[in-house]
């Protein structure tokens, strides 16, 4: 991407980044694990529990938050999958926002320039990138296993369309009682 670029989006399996310089900033929640990341610049981010923080944070899922652009400068949002092997890791009951230091916030931010201006923008760079933030987070996956099972059901309700427990329930030849228990485990 060259370097007149207002904007980039990447997506891949293990979530997404955007790159520009349009913040909402309406109050909202996702679903997803997301790096805030200033570009350039200075932001503020307001939590619901009334901490403005600036510079680089993690924000777990359905977290309210509302960001306030202090200039008109490139903002990065990571979105990762929660339920992915990284979100998993990367999920926290302690901290609803987690921020980041200025040192991990400069390599984090490197390494976004560089997929930034990079002339490719596949899936593969993507899973890459969020590969690469993952591993400068320095933080050990948790060892925490799940059947098989979910993970090929949510990416068959995600990919496949799959919309009734009855179906994938009969896919692994289980009642809709014993397959819904399996997320309970």
């Amino acid at each position: 991407m060259n370097k007149q670029a207002e904007y980039k989006i990447g997506f891949s399996h293990l979530g997404g980044i955007y790159i520009g310089k349009g913040v909402p900033i309406q109050a909202h929640k996702h679903i997803a694990i997301t790096l805030v990341i200033p570009m350039e610049g200075d932001f503020a981010i307001l939590s619901s529990s009334g901490d403005l923080l600036c510079g680089g944070v993690m924000i777990q899922p359905n977290t309210d938050r509302r960001f306030y652009p202090l200039t008109n400068s490139l903002v990065a949002f990571v979105h990762i999958d929660p339920y992915s092997e990284i979100g998993l890791a990367l999920l926290r009951e302690a901290n609803a926002i987690f921020t980041l230091g200025g040192k991990l916030t400069r390599c984090i931010r490197d390494i976004l320039y560089h997929w930034f201006y990079l002339n490719e923008n596949s899936e593969a760079a993507t899973k890459d990138v969020i590969h690469e933030i993952y591993k400068q987070l320095g933080i050990t996956q948790k060892q925490v296993t799940f059947d098989r099972r979910i993970f090929e059901s949510l990416e068959l309700i995600q990919h496949g369309g799959v919309k009734s427990l009855q179906v994938i329930s009969d896919r692994y030849q289980l009642s809709t009682f014993r397959f819904s228990h399996l997320f309970k485990e």
